[in-house]
């Protein structure tokens, strides 16, 4: 299995620090990065380019596994929101592209709530619309899109964003794609299999209640990437050990599925 861990972890925010950063990567035998967090070009302080990243990776010998894009609503009901988002993530793929990240990360559902099985039925088709759209992107790249599970932060945490339900006040039975399985559902839906999958982010699947082993199972061959960190309860992105899962069952899962990473 190959490894990757966020130099966030080790630049807290500072971009003076990112090469070094990747050194220590490189030095504790992971073998790339997933995302880059607040060192990210598209964050407001960030002093570092797409071309710095690049040059860095290839400097020590690091792959990029994931680039993690920022989030809009690709299944909302707003047709004009939607077409928004859609152009968002045809830039983030340009970006992915530029620094030969092998998967683009983006969220299925977010810090909103579905409250009718209609208005459910309606976000799984308009993703799956949105999803082929994207892949017109992709075709014919070696990138792939990874569709992370959603999960719930502290409560005491304000909304992510303005309009945006607070972290106290989420359900996951009406946000959509906790389930690591309707995910799976929807790349079905949409036959875009060979270039979208499943992100399995263990900490988001306790945080919304979901049965780890089931989540695992149920997102089966379409797991393409992983986001391994442990948690008591809401997503507090723990160390691997330092919280209640259980890193046997979760190991045991992915084997099953015949996953091998990143």
């Amino acid at each position: 299995m190959e490894w990757g861990l966020n130099p966030g972890y080790f630049a807290d925010g500072n971009c003076g620090l990112y090469l070094k950063a990747l050194e220590q990567i490189k030095q504790l035998g992971f073998d790339g990065i997933l995302g880059l967090g607040s060192l990210s070009p598209t964050k407001p302080k960030s002093t570092l380019t797409f071309s710095d990243i690049k040059r860095g990776l290839r400097d020590v010998g690091l792959r990029f596994f994931q680039l993690h894009a920022d989030w809009m609503n690709i299944a909302s009901p707003d047709e004009t929101e939607r077409r928004d988002a859609i152009e968002f993530y045809r830039r983030w793929i340009g970006y992915a592209l530029e620094v030969e990240a092998e998967q683009l990360v983006l969220h299925l559902g977010g810090p909103f709530h579905l409250n009718t099985s209609k208005e459910r039925e309606d976000a799984l088709k308009f993703a799956a619309e949105s999803l082929r759209k994207l892949v017109e992107e992709v075709e014919g790249t070696e990138l792939k899109i990874a569709l992370e599970n959603e999960g719930i932060g502290p409560p005491d945490s304000g909304p992510r964003f303005e309009g945006a339900v607070p972290e106290r006040d989420l359900r996951p039975e009406l946000m959509l794609g906790c389930d690591p399985a309707e995910i799976a559902s929807v790349v079905e839906m949409a036959e875009v299999s060979e270039y979208v999958g499943v992100c399995l982010d263990t900490g988001h699947a306790v945080s919304t209640g979901q049965d780890l082993e089931k989540a695992i199972l149920g997102a089966g061959r379409h797991i393409i990437g992983t986001h391994l960190h442990d948690t008591t309860s809401y997503d507090q992105h723990l160390p691997p050990g330092e919280g209640a899962i259980d890193w046997k069952m979760v190991m045991d899962g992915l084997r099953k599925v015949g996953y091998s990473g990143p």
